[in-house]
């Protein structure tokens, strides 16, 4: 082999250990770490993609999906003890929705021995769970709280209330129920005039003594009942009540309840659970259910309002 040839063979295999040692401590780890970069954007990019989604789902906790939901049915008695009035409402704070119904007091139901009463006789003689079972038969609806309401307890709620008006479509006239017995059999004409009470037609602001006067009201000669002007005194005050600006204050329900604690099984923890969804009857959407004559028709009606 000349010099020549043994010469560059030499310097030939010296650079291929030269540049094979630059490429493994130089350039092979410059190259990972290019790589490595690429990588590590990648990934970050699809970790920003989740954060992003999991923020949109924070920002929806902000509206209101569930919340709160309050089933209540309250009876109203006549001043001969019977029901005159019965009323359902179901106020669905996640809907926004206030529905209420005015269940007939002639609807007629089973008793504790088979036989259909209508609704005026048998509720007044039920209390606390059996209501609420009866309830939950009209309707359908899981029913969780009951208030049974008398002369005593209106004339209380009514004098919690702002300004509370009832409409009359015509005078009303009756000798007052304290003279009754003194001029049993008089002719009305010979009846002094201060001794009947006269509730004029048109708008009545209403307080205790007018509430007395109209649920003492029975216009038929013969003393039968009459519930006609009772049931519109319930319904009324309920619709009333219920408004935003219904009551004086917000401690309203809590004074009322020493009035109805005996008759309701609502307790001050409950108001204090729904006192913010109480007074929503002209906020939220409201829902009237006519009652119809087909039980298994109403249940329908329930369900689908919500």
């Amino acid at each position: 082999m000349s010099s020549a040839f043994r010469n560059f063979f030499i310097t030939f295999i010296v650079s291929l250990l030269v540049f094979g040692f630059v490429g493994w401590k130089i350039v092979y780890p410059a190259l990972a770490s290019i790589t490595q970069s690429d990588i590590s954007d990648i990934e970050s990019d699809d970790t920003s993609d989740t954060e992003s989604n999991d923020n949109s789902g924070d920002e929806s906790e902000d509206v209101v999906v569930d919340g709160k939901t309050m089933t209540a049915f309250m009876v109203g008695r006549a001043a001969d003890g019977l029901a005159a009035s019965i009323i359902y409402f179901r106020i669905n704070e996640g809907a926004r929705s206030f529905t209420y119904c005015y269940i007939p007091a002639e609807t007629k139901v089973g008793n504790d021995v088979g036989e259909d009463v209508p609704l005026k006789y048998l509720l007044p003689r039920l209390e606390g769970e059996r209501i609420l079972s009866k309830a939950s038969a009209l309707t359908g609806m899981d029913v969780e709280f009951y208030t049974v309401l008398g002369m005593e307890e209106l004339k209380a709620i009514v004098e919690q209330m702002n300004d509370p008006y009832i409409d009359i479509s015509r005078e009303i006239r009756y000798l007052d129920p304290e003279f009754e017995e003194e001029y049993e059999g008089v002719p009305g004409s010979e009846i002094p005039e201060e001794c009947y009470i006269v509730i004029p037609q048109g708008r009545n602001m209403l307080d205790g003594e007018l509430v007395e006067n109209l649920m003492n009201y029975n216009p038929n000669p013969d003393k039968s009942e009459y519930h006609v002007m009772t049931k519109q005194l319930y319904e009324t005050v309920f619709t009333q009540f219920f408004t935003n600006s219904g009551t004086k204050n917000s401690t309203a329900p809590y004074k009322l309840w020493n009035h109805v604690r005996n008759v309701t099984n609502v307790s001050l923890a409950d108001i204090d659970e729904y006192i913010d969804i109480l007074f929503t009857y002209d906020t939220y959407q409201l829902r009237q259910i006519t009652y119809p004559n087909d039980w298994s028709r109403a249940v329908t009606m329930f369900k689908d309002a919500g």
